[in-house]
């Protein structure tokens, strides 16, 4: 997409006899991306780059648990793919779709509700994620009022990275020339 990318990706989740798969989506905005992680210390260039603004996993966007196909045999491959791509056809690409706007996207990351946590369950990185998208939007006059939201909300629930998230904000801020 222009701005950015979006991914889908399998995980396989090993079992004694068998082996499970299961399908997510994600997609990130490369200006968005490149704000929520301008100051950060805590990752490399190479994983700043490789970071996404929002995704989910496909059964917890359906019907809010995990969908998991199951391989136990060679047999089983064939059907597990057919699922697999079902899947993605009915709930990944809509969700790409609809969450390749900024817009969309926003309002999903700026919720501390279900609806937000299966889109980024990081409280802090959630709201970073937010505030960024504000900033890349023009919506400048929002960021302090929503990140004063946001901190609350991070102190309501105790967060530990809630100093993370002040000190983004306030850098956010500053670069934009807001305090």
């Amino acid at each position: 997409m222009d701005g950015g990318r979006t991914c889908a990706h399998i995980s396989f989740i090993q079992h004694e006899q068998d082996v499970d798969a299961t399908l997510d989506v994600a997609v990130r905005f490369d200006a968005v991306e490149n704000l929520a992680n301008r100051w950060s210390k805590l990752l490399s260039n190479r994983e700043k780059a490789a970071t996404f603004t929002l995704g989910a996993e496909l059964g917890n966007l359906e019907r809010g648990e995990p969908f998991r196909v199951t391989l136990g045999k060679m047999e089983d491959v064939e059907g597990a793919v057919d699922a697999l791509i079902a899947k993605f056809e009915k709930i990944g690409l809509p969700y790409l779709e609809q969450c390749s706007r900024p817009e969309s996207a926003y309002g999903l990351l700026s919720k501390d509700t279900r609806e937000g946590w299966i889109n980024s369950p990081i409280n802090w990185e959630r709201a970073k994620r937010a505030c960024a998208l504000l900033a890349v939007m023009g919506r400048y006059s929002e960021i302090d009022n929503f990140g004063q939201q946001k901190l609350s909300f991070l102190e309501s629930v105790n967060d530990p990275a809630r100093t993370f998230f002040a000190q983004f904000l306030a850098e956010l801020k500053d670069s934009l020339g807001l305090q």
